[in-house]
Order: structure tokens, then sequence, then C-alpha cells
């Protein structure tokens, strides 16, 4: 009997990894923000970047982004003796190194494409560049180890400015350009400087195309039409990595970026992150524009947004228009104000009906116990101590289970944690929160399945004749209850705990 026991919960460990995770709703989500006011989002994970792009949008990372057979190149050179403009027909410019602004004007827009295997990207509810007219409408920040891409003309008027930058330029043939082999320009200049200030600027008109080799790119996406980003689990994390590129790209963009990375707080559970949104409505600072949520919808109910709302999924997809700004998906994780979305369990009052069920059975067990008496059994020692050694095995692979079942659901776990950062104190600290927040629900399906099956288990086996003997079997079947009905109620169990936390809150302030 011990060895079925053990040799069942060892089975549940090896399950599919679908059948282990913890149950949400994954219903059909909606999020509709004004275009005006949209807070601001962080997106990491697998993205898929498309659409048009209008106003300014700012390239670094060095060789690679070329602008190929622009059809009419006017190029301003300040350092010449008599500073004109200069016409090219059919030039190329290429990027050496550096970075490059792209400034759209007179109703000029790129169709951009990318696709990264692992990014970070922001929507920003302001651009993190000026438009030609001045204004800031919503934006994007995106990076990446290696960004490629391809960006489409199809007419207008580009300014195309090189920030502390080496560029070439090639005439129709391909030759450079006497004087433009890779030529440093604009030494020392930022993307936040006056372009008519600086001492080189390009002006592209016509239809071309842009082939972009990059490390992060930025742009405003409020007068977009179609502009959508597509997020999903990378199958490499390379969070470290590219949070210092954003970094990079943020000092690049702003006089008042911090100086130590804000995202290497959230390095620890880089996990949790990858696949998932990060929204935080009211966020981006006192010029900010007020967030104005149109609609929050999931599985066709409200879905309120809190504070502090996280949105993980496979299919999860951002996209901007002129109007409004707009999160879709089934997610298989959605929090907010009012915890997670889940399926609601079939229940009487919080107590779903099959812990009513099973405590029926286990009240049921302690009257028979009282009624007839089982026979007395002299209890076995060396049978106590096997029961007893297979109850701690049964304890640690049902843990495993446990711990497995939130790493499937949100992407990393206490003991993945440890696993891939070692026994540090910051580790150990994540480690420590992340173990809280997997023991308040098994706690509570401790009470709820676990309990009543040990109960029942318990006077069940005393009628074996062996006493106390089968003690620690009867805590092996509480363990194989929580592991089989614990999983599919465990979001549950922490909107139940939520909600009297949330309740509470206004009396103790």
């Amino acid at each position: 009997m011990l060895r079925r026991l053990a040799a069942f919960l060892l089975a549940l460990l090896a399950l599919s990894p679908a059948a282990s995770a913890f149950t949400s709703a994954q219903e059909e989500l909606s999020i509709a923000y004004s275009a005006g006011g949209t807070p601001t989002m962080v997106a990491t994970g697998a993205i898929f970047l498309d659409g048009s792009v209008s106003h300014g949008l700012v390239l670094s990372g060095g060789a690679g982004t070329s602008f190929d057979r622009i059809p009419d190149l006017q190029v301003m050179d300040r350092t010449a003796a008599t500073p004109r403009p200069i016409q090219h027909r059919g030039a190329s410019l290429e990027l050496v190194s550096g970075g490059l602004l792209w400034s759209f004007r007179g109703g000029a827009t790129a169709e951009l494409a990318t696709s990264e295997a692992y990014a970070i990207a922001v929507a920003l509810p302001q651009a993190p560049l000026p438009t030609e007219s001045g204004q800031r409408p919503a934006g994007f920040l995106l990076a990446s180890e290696n960004i490629t891409g391809t960006a489409r003309w199809s007419g207008g008027e580009a300014l195309l400015v090189p920030i502390d930058a080496v560029v070439t330029l090639r005439d129709a043939s391909g030759q450079p350009i006497p004087g433009w082999n890779t030529r440093r320009v604009n030494a020392g200049a930022s993307a936040t400087d006056d372009p008519d200030s600086l001492d080189v600027g390009f002006t592209a008109t016509g239809a071309f195309t842009a082939r972009v080799r990059t490390t992060f790119l930025g742009g405003a996406t409020g007068a977009a039409e179609g502009m959508r980003l597509v997020l999903g689990p990378a199958e490499e994390d390379r969070y470290a990595e590219t949070s210092a590129i954003f970094l990079s790209a943020s000092r690049a963009l702003s006089a008042d970026a911090p100086q130590e990375n804000p995202l290497d707080a959230l390095g620890a559970v880089s996990g949790l992150l990858n696949g998932a949104i990060v929204l935080v409505p009211g966020a981006g600072g006192a010029q900010a524009p007020q967030t104005v949520l149109l609609a929050s919808t999931f599985g066709g109910s409200e879905f309120p947004l809190g504070p502090f709302n996280l949105i993980r999924g496979d299919d999860l997809e951002l996209a901007w228009t002129s109007t409004q700004m707009t999160i879709t998906g089934s997610p298989t994780v959605a929090l907010g104000r009012d915890g997670f979305g889940v399926i609601e369990p079939a229940r009487v009052g919080i107590f779903p009906i099959l812990s009513l069920l099973l405590w029926a059975i286990a009240i049921g067990a302690v009257i028979v116990f009282f009624v007839m008496r089982p026979p007395k059994g002299n209890s076995a020692f060396p049978l106590r101590m096997l029961s007893l050694g297979v109850y701690v095995l049964a304890l640690v692979v049902t843990f495993l289970f446990w711990d497995r079942s939130f790493g499937q659901t949100f992407g990393t776990s206490a003991v993945q944690v440890l696993r891939d950062h070692g026994f540090g104190s910051d580790s150990l600290r994540t480690a420590g929160i992340l173990l809280l927040l997997e023991l308040v629900p098994w706690g509570i399906a401790a009470l709820l399945f676990a309990l009543p099956v040990r109960i029942a288990a318990g006077v069940g086996l005393r009628y074996l004749g062996r006493g106390k003997s089968f003690k620690g079997v009867a805590t092996i079947a509480g363990l194989a209850a929580l592991a089989l009905f614990g999983p599919t109620y465990a979001l549950w169990c922490f909107n139940l705990v939520w909600s009297r936390v949330a309740a509470a809150m206004p009396a103790m302030g």
C-alpha cells in the first residue's frame, strides 16, 4: 500500500505542464484606452512589432542599418566652406555606428516590421521625443540585443539626423560618395538636441526602404493606424542583458534617466515577466496625460483594473490607432483589482461543493468511528517509521509538484529562483516572497481538501487493526488530495484571501 501511494504521487509530478498548472479562466480579455490617455505598460518576451509609425523614431546600435536607393536625398553639411543642400538621386545612407533620428514631415509615414526572440518593450503615455509640431502623443520604446527588421516609406519627407555617428553615403551605382566613406558626424550630439543646430542632416523624399539593425528603437504611435505589438513567452530568458540595453536607450533619450537600472530589481523574477505585460495606470510622471480607460472586460464581464496589473499569456496583442490603444488576448494569468481572473467553482457561500462533499465524508467517518469502534490494535513501531518515511517523501514530492504548478502558471517559482540564481541574499529574499505566495493557496486548499481526506482515511485505516501505525499513510492520502484538487482551486483560494485583505484596507487606513 505504501509503495503504491508513493508511486502515485511521483506519477503526479511527471504529469504534463498543462495538467499541473494552476487553473485560470483563460477567457478573452479586452482593455481599451483613449489614444491621448494611455498608461505605462512594460511587455517582456518574444515580440513581433509592425504597423505604420508617424512622427519621430530613434535608432541606435551600430552597423547594419541602411536606407536604400532614396529617390531624392539632400545633404546639409554645415561644416562645408559654403553650407548648402546638395542633392543626390538614388543614393543610399548606411549607419556604421551611433544613432539616427528619424523625423517625419509633411505626412510622411514608415511601415515598420520587426520580430525579436527576446525583447523589452514599453508602451508610453508620451513618445520619447516630441513630434515636428512639438507634441508628444503616445509612444513606445523597444530594446533587444539585436533588433532586425524593415521600414518602408511610401512618400513624404523624412529628416534623418545622425547622433554621434559614423555614416557612409553611396551613389546610385553603389560606390561611396567622395568625403562620405565612414565619416564621423555630429560627434557628442544627443537625440534631444535641436536637429537644425547640428552639423550634418539628411532630408529624404519619395518611396524607399530601410533595413534596420539596432539594439533599441522608439517612436510615436498616437497618429498611427494599425500599429501592433504581439507578445508571447520567449524560449530563452535574456532579461539581464536586455534591461542593460534598455537603460542605455533611456539615457540616450533623456537627461533625467536614472544612473542605476530600476529594472535590475526584477531580475530574480524575470521568468514571471516572460510573456507578460505589467500595466500601471496613472504612471508616467506629473506631465503625462490623464489616463482614460474606455473599457475593460474579461470573458465578457467587467475586469476592474487596480494600481498594479499583470497579464501573462501566449497571444497578447497591443494595438494603436488614431483614437485608441487596446490590449487583447486569452491570458493564462490576468491579475486586476479584484485578484486573478478564474473560473468560479460551484459553491455554497464561500465553500466549494467539492470541499463540502469531502468534509461530509470526513464527518460521516468520524460518526462511524464513535458508533462502530474499530478493533484495538497494537501499534507496530517499524510500520510507523516506514509510514513516517513515506509521508516525508510524499510531502517533498507534493511540494515540488505544487511549486512546479506555480511555475507553469507564472513562469517562475521559489525552487526555480534558487536553482537559477543560487543561494545569495537577493535570490533567497525573492524565493522567500514567492514561497509565501505559493503557501497562501496551499494552506487554504489543505483545509478545504487535504484535511477532510486525511480524517476520512485515518478513520478507515484504523479498521485494519494496526492502531495508529498508518497515521502517516492517512496524511499521505491528504497530500494526494491536495495535489489532485489544489491546482484547480489555487488562484481562487488566493482571491479568497485577497478579497478579505482588500476589504480590510480602508479600515486599516
